[in-house]
């Protein structure tokens, strides 16, 4: 066999009980063939295996009473479990050992709620591994191919839609591959099943069966019931909201800031998909409360506009309202409003309102003077010390140490330190780093007509990252300078540095001088390093460019990171 077998009596759920996990008691159904449990490392709720009891290879090498039993297991699957919603059934056919793309040469069949447009066809025609053309997959048809030692593999969503493809070589666990694409998941199992977040899944998918609940998806109750019962029910506030519109008591109000912005895909989610809904309800409020805490504004709210497919689960847009409460919480603010609507995708843009505390005034992009200092808020490149620790020494998730992993799962908007920048008087000019450092450095250079030199000595890493990038060939300033931290980067005189470092110490925060803004003299943007100068190049993140994370990816930007920025003037 391709590895122990795992499913055979002796050695049956020895994997859950290593790890705390339920393990006869996971079994949602059985007789004297097949049982079905959940997926030790579930690529969403709901993902179920179908195994049979003793040890044939593949479905096709069953006899009649275990292929009885397995359309038996689907039909309970289907109307018992599920509710008649659409199902995935997949299995790749080892009727040869270390065949097929098995991991596990023991008949089990992968069942899948389908909650996406998922092509399966163009997925294993374009895959490169195979040659042969689909062949409805009867039982005669699967017979065979255990009669003449062809390994398959079989897909099913119907009574009329069940195929399979005759193949030779695939690689290990071919069709979770498949569905981990559509997901931006991780498929291999053998290092997911051990983490906290696939545990917690395993739960939800086993509370989920036994419930005896329905998967909820939006389209089952509707906008109506959408509106009333789930978002109501989270922010009972809204009730007296009017759809696509928002009241604010405006009698403290002298003047407001707003801001709005569409979130692009989390990238936490990238590493934990399991809470990506969640992470983009925080990151669609951070997003919008960042921009106002560069303006020195605190927030009254936010409203958002969300897009969902029908198809999404309820269970999934809670998560995203839950991400949204906890950050208004933590932050300040309530959600004002907003609207949802069906599309493909999902998709959510926001738009904050804030309010100046008395005796504050709005900070700009303009107004620096030469000789002012240049300096930043927040830790620079921890952000992507979490991405590259996962990416570069192929950890899990739930190793990171919760510091690190904070900067990744849990930024923050810098609202009270920009609320002090705004009331001191002093600051000549503040962005929030949403795009990168760099990127402010250079629009603020432009804008104001100045040169801004950045002091090599001044870029002091966390001494977690230096170590990183000695190790594994970053430049750490490069990383500090990059996007994905939400710092602030402003200028004031360097006179006024000594009384703002005191307020910021009060309620227990800091800032970093990192360079000075003098006249315009060629480079926008230059580093000193002792008597060398060089120029830094703007590798900021930029929307329609050819490293742009939104449309080719973190992989596309980290090979952006890998380049020399540093030229010698």
């Amino acid at each position: 066999m391709a590895c122990e077998c795992f499913f055979c009596e002796t050695s049956r759920f020895s994997l859950n009980r290593s790890i705390g996990l339920a393990g006869e008691e996971s079994v949602i159904y059985e007789d004297e063939n097949v049982f079905v449990t959940p997926d030790i490392a579930p690529l969403l709720q709901g993902h179920f295996l179908i195994i049979t009891k003793k040890h044939v290879n593949s479905f096709a090498n069953a006899d009649d009473g275990i292929y009885a039993s397995l359309e038996n297991a689907k039909e309970y699957l289907r109307k018992t479990i599920f509710k008649n919603d659409n199902l995935l059934f997949f299995e790749h056919g080892a009727v040869i050992e270390r065949s097929a793309g098995s991991c596990i040469d023991h008949a089990h069949m992968h069942v899948i709620p389908i909650l996406f447009t998922i092509g399966v066809d163009e997925y294993i025609n374009r895959s490169g591994f195979v040659f042969s053309e689909k062949k409805f997959g009867s039982r005669e048809s699967l017979t065979s191919c255990a009669i003449n030692n062809r390994p398959y593999i079989y897909y099913e969503t119907s009574e009329k839609e069940r195929w399979y493809y005759p193949v030779d070589y695939l690689p290990s666990q071919f069709f979770r591959l498949m569905i981990a694409c559509h997901l931006s998941t991780k498929h291999n199992w053998k290092f997911q099943y051990k983490t906290a977040e696939t545990k917690e899944l395993f739960n939800k998918t086993l509370e989920f069966a036994l419930s005896g609940t329905k998967l909820l998806k939006l389209g089952d109750i509707g906008e109506k019931d959408i509106v009333s019962q789930v978002i109501y029910k989270v922010f009972p506030h809204l009730k007296n909201a009017h759809d696509d519109t928002a009241l604010i008591d405006t009698a403290e109000l002298n003047q407001i800031a707003l801001s709005t912005d569409p979130c692009p895909e989390p990238v936490a989610s990238l590493f934990d998909s399991s809470n990506k809904y969640y992470y983009y309800g925080r990151m669609s409020v951070l997003i919008n409360y960042s921009d106002m805490a560069a303006e020195g504004a605190l927030p009254i709210g936010i409203l958002l506009s969300t897009t969902m497919e029908n198809s999404m689960f309820l269970s999934d847009y809670e998560q995203f309202l839950k991400g949204v409460k906890e950050s208004c919480e933590e932050w300040g603010g309530k959600l004002l409003g907003g609207n949802v609507k069906e599309g493909s995708g999902f998709a959510v843009t926001g738009t904050s309102v804030g309010k100046f505390k008395k005796g504050s005034k709005h900070i700009g992009r303009t107004g620096i003077c030469e000789d002012d200092v240049v300096c930043t808020v927040g830790d620079l490149g921890m952000f992507w010390l979490a991405v590259l620790r996962l990416r570069e020494e192929k950890i899990q998730f739930s190793q990171l140490d919760d510091y690190t992993k904070s900067f990744l799962t849990n930024p923050r908007p810098k609202l009270d330190e920009g609320a002090i920048l705004s009331n001191s008087g002093c600051v000549t000019a503040c962005m929030d780093s949403s795009d990168g450092i760099i990127g402010c450095l250079y629009e603020l250079a432009n804008m104001n007509k100045m040169s801004i030199y950045i002091q090599s000595e001044f870029l002091v890493p966390n001494c977690m990252l230096e170590t990183f990038c000695k190790t594994n060939n970053y430049d750490y300033k490069t990383l500090m300078l990059a996007w994905g931290g939400w710092e602030l980067v402003f200028t004031c005189n360097l006179g006024a540095v000594s009384s703002l470092k005191s307020e910021f110490q009060q309620i227990g925060r800091d800032f970093n001088v990192i360079g000075t803004a003098k006249k315009k003299k060629g480079n926008p943007v230059v580093l000193c390093d002792g008597q060398k100068m060089y120029s830094i190049s703007d590798f900021s993140s930029k929307r329609f460019d050819g490293y742009s994370y939104l449309t080719f990816g973190l992989d596309k930007y980290i090979e952006q990171l890998r380049k020399n920025q540093f030229e010698p003037i």
